[in-house]
């Protein structure tokens, strides 16, 4: 049976979804790429996505962990689950960027099946000049999808190996240290890393080896999914006594200050050792879980009725924004950039509300169904 729902992190993912979606409306859509606003911008959608991959590994820790352990019959369960949840929206949203894309760009058409099979960002592979993990134009956030996709097949042996049976403060503990820590030297050794990949398989301007490496690559973020598999674990062992509490409260206070921080970096102070290129990955792979942690254990930040709406239409939220960009691109005046973005805005939540109610929920009930009645039937035939 699937576990309660903790509205604080449905608040999280809607804030994340926001995040990205601000980053690409007011790099793309607006010109603020190159005003005061810039930094912040670019920021919000490294923070967005950093929060997506450590929300995940919670979610999918606090639903399946113990049932992926369990045995074959519910790895496969897991697996329809999370095809059902992600794929059919997915699907959707590739074919029309690419009805779009290929009058565009015809020579997109050899990168589709990377995309249909939601591979595009398993492997570094630069073909024709192009990377593949970002071959769709304005499809490319589909990269994700295709790096969560990764980490859910990463997940089965983790589960099978570490056995979540029953739920371990020390092992959850014990996880998310890891995935900090594995997150903050993979950022550190990337440089060298990605120098190696670009002399064999050659690199793109707009995407350096060691880039795809931290950002894009399910290998670069696995750590982060890890960490937020840590968090779930710690959050399922029980009530954490007084002292602790306050201590991973404080911990998650620490962790908030250093992202609103980040926000004012360029622009209020300069301090790059700090909040500027990998020293920012870094300090967010320590931030944001830390901060996840804060919001659970106070039980009333994000559990508005908005916050809840925005993050239950997250999904089809991040994947329809991209698709809107060229319609509002072009140069304008300044009180036409602010209609713009006005309309993005509302434009996008009624349509991810819709595509919410209409095609990912329905798509994901029906591949549910059908499942459960193959199973039925299978098991009246044994």
């Amino acid at each position: 049976m699937k576990r309660n729902d903790i509205a604080g992190l449905t608040g999280l993912r809607g804030v994340a979804a926001m995040l990205i979606v601000v980053h690409h409306l007011g790099l793309l859509v607006m010109p603020l790429r190159d005003t005061v606003l810039g930094p912040a911008l670019e920021k919000c959608g490294l923070l967005g996505m950093s929060v997506f991959f450590v929300l995940s590994g919670f979610v999918i820790q606090y639903n399946y962990g113990n049932k992926v352990a369990s045995g074959s019959r519910d790895i496969v369960d897991f697996i329809v689950a999370r095809f059902a949840r992600l794929y059919p929206l997915y699907f959707v949203f590739v074919v029309g960027n690419f009805a779009y894309t290929h009058h565009v760009l015809p020579s997109y058409t050899q990168f589709l099946p990377y995309n249909l099979l939601g591979i595009q960002s398993w492997l570094y592979r630069v073909q024709d000049g192009v990377n593949v993990t970002l071959s769709q134009e304005y499809g490319n956030n589909a990269w994700s999808i295709s790096t969560e996709l990764m980490l859910y097949l990463l997940f089965i042996p983790l589960a099978l190996l570490v056995r979540f049976r029953s739920a371990s403060l020390v092992r959850g503990l014990a996880l998310l240290l890891i995935g900090v820590l594995g997150r903050v030297l993979l950022v550190h050794f990337a440089g060298s890393i990605g120098a190696n990949m670009a002399n064999v398989f050659g690199q793109t301007s707009i995407m350096p080896a060691d880039q795809w490496l931290i950002y894009f690559s399910p290998y670069g973020r696995f750590f982060e999914f890890l960490a937020g598999v840590g968090l779930a674990e710690m959050w399922m062992a029980g009530p954490l006594a007084a002292t602790v509490r306050r201590i991973m409260t404080v911990l998650g206070c620490a962790g908030v200050a250093y992202i609103a921080a980040s926000f004012l970096d360029l622009t209020a102070f300069t301090a790059p050792h700090w909040f500027e290129g990998d020293h920012l990955h870094i300090g967010y792979a320590i931030a944001v879980p830390l901060a996840t942690l804060a919001i659970c254990l106070n039980g009333k930040v994000l559990c508005g009725n908005m916050a809840i709406w925005i993050g239950e239409i997250s999904y089809s939220l991040y994947l329809i924004h991209g698709v809107m960009i060229p319609f509002f691109s072009g140069p304008d005046v300044a009180a036409g950039y602010a209609l713009k973005g006005i309309m993005f805005i509302s434009i996008l939540i009624i349509l991810a509300t819709i595509t919410h109610a209409y095609v990912e929920m329905p798509a994901k009930r029906f591949i549910i169904a059908k499942w459960r009645q193959r199973q039925v039937i299978a098991a009246e035939v044994a």
